[in-house]
């Protein structure tokens, strides 16, 4: 039946009053099965030095990926296996000359890209900026 069967109040929305139907705010933890996804099999992570990629996925599945990845005004498709990585730039809007160390870089117009790099089982690939 409907929540409200009593005459409840429903919840105000985010900064509005709270009802007794609901919470006041949105909840923090749906957020923690992408991020958990990203950091702990895609291995995505980043500092200073770049966008980090180390795969860490489990051993029955073969490949994982994540679509429309925003760094640095860059959107990636970012594809990973146990021993490749594979990074699309679908759109560049600070055309930033992006590296991966010892890949080889497809060009494409207006700033993106296409990078394959292939590494050992447990490797890692840092996506920077040249220069930078």
């Amino acid at each position: 039946g409907s929540p409200l069967f009593y005459g409840e109040i429903t919840q105000g929305g985010c900064g509005g009053t709270p009802g007794s139907v609901g919470v006041e705010g949105e909840f923090p933890e749906s957020g923690l099965v992408p991020a958990s996804f990203l950091y702990a099999f895609l291995g995505i992570g980043v500092d200073i030095k770049g966008l980090h990629i180390k795969p860490n996925l489990p051993q029955e599945l073969k490949f994982a990926g994540v679509k429309n990845l925003s760094y640095r005004g860059a959107i990636l498709d970012i594809k990973v296996t146990k021993d490749s990585v594979e990074i699309v730039c679908e759109e560049n809007k600070n055309n930033c000359d992006f590296q991966v160390t010892g890949a080889d870089k497809k060009e494409f117009p207006e700033g993106c890209f296409k990078i394959q790099k292939e590494i050992s089982h447990g490797g890692e690939v840092i996506l920077s900026v040249k220069g930078k």
